[in-house]
């Protein structure tokens, strides 16, 4: 499916659902001819289906030729972003790296947007490890934004495998990786609580369709 037509089909669908972030990613992927990763704030609403983001984060492929190739699709500059206007809608693009943080271990997760089409989605587990060191700051918001992906998608992070990785990067010497495997232990326990008393996600909002 060519990229303009995943475009339309983007278009289509609420502009806070996980549907659109995830067929956006498929089109920036076939618009540039490589693989872009979903990542942030919109990732976590695929995973959890309650987070409302104000743009769409993607890595991947970055430079010249990807500016170009997303102006063929109607994008535009500024400055950090790449911004779509189209019959009163906005479309907002942040592609911040090429490559995932140095943390992450799991590949993507591939959900399929149309037939044949799929989109790369980060894991559930390297998307809290994601959360998590962002939560190491100790401030109010960066924890709320842990635990609403640490409640939504409870059951399908591997917790032993983010001690794990929580272990190893506190013996590395920075700040974060040291306040990393308490800030863990502070979300999980804060998490499992809630998801008890609710039987944890299910049901459509409660995460991506089984990866492909």
């Amino acid at each position: 499916m060519r990229a303009t037509d995943l475009l339309a089909l983007a278009l289509a669908e609420p502009v806070d659902s996980p549907a659109r972030a995830l067929l956006v990613t498929a089109a920036v992927s076939a618009a540039v001819g490589a693989e872009y990763v979903l990542v942030g704030e919109s990732a976590v609403n695929v995973h959890t289906g309650v987070y409302r983001p104000t743009d769409l984060d993607l890595v991947g492929p970055l430079g010249p030729a990807v500016d170009r190739a997303m102006g063929s699709l109607g994008f535009a500059r500024r400055g950090r972003y790449l911004v779509l206007e189209s019959e009163g809608q906005e479309i907002v693009l942040d592609l911040p790296e090429d490559t995932l943080f140095d943390l992450a271990a799991d590949l993507p997760e591939r959900v399929e947007v149309a037939t044949g089409v799929t989109a790369a989605v980060l894991s559930a587990t390297d998307l809290m490890m994601d959360r998590i060191l962002q939560a190491t700051d100790g401030t109010a918001v960066t924890m709320e934004e842990a635990l609403t992906l640490a409640v939504g998608a409870y059951k399908r992070i591997d917790w032993p495998d983010l001690e794990r990785r929580g272990q190893a990067a506190s013996s590395r010497g920075s700040r974060a990786g040291a306040l990393l495997p308490a800030t863990l232990h502070k979300i999980r326990s804060v998490a499992r609580p809630a998801v008890g008393a609710t039987g944890g996600p299910s049901g459509p909002g409660g995460g991506p369709p089984p990866p492909r």
